[in-house]
């Protein structure tokens, strides 16, 4: 589907996944983005694609991904990237009042109750 974007920009409220683009696309998936979900590895580093408007809803999926939030807001040094499937931003574009962190009890509910995962638990031999 292309051609889109005026329809999408037409909704209330538009929420983008990752580092999907905007800018260039924009005839296809419209201009306005109203949340912006991410993790580590996934969040835009580079400036060009800050929008003052949209809110990063951050998704935490392993304590290394708060460690990780923490140290960039904080300006620590980010030491430990080997926990991470691809090497995450070093750098935040979002300013730490667009962003808020999404409930872990959220995404476990989700997995477990309505996409019906099936539940693992450790075993011995």
């Amino acid at each position: 589907n292309k051609n889109l974007g005026q329809k999408i920009d037409s909704y209330d409220v538009v929420i983008r996944m990752n580092d999907g683009p905007v800018i260039g696309y924009e005839n296809d998936v419209g201009r306005r983005t109203t949340y912006r979900l991410f993790y580590p590895e996934s969040v835009f580093s580079d400036p060009l694609h800050y929008d003052p408007k949209t809110i990063a809803v951050f998704i935490v999926f392993k304590r290394h991904d708060l460690k990780w939030l923490s140290d960039l807001l904080s300006g620590h040094n980010i030491i430990t990237t080997n926990v991470f499937w691809k090497k995450p931003a070093m750098k935040m574009i979002y300013k730490p009042n667009q962003i808020r962190i999404l409930d872990p009890f959220i995404i476990k509910t989700t997995a477990y109750e309505l996409l019906r995962f099936p539940r693992k638990y450790p075993r011995l031999g």
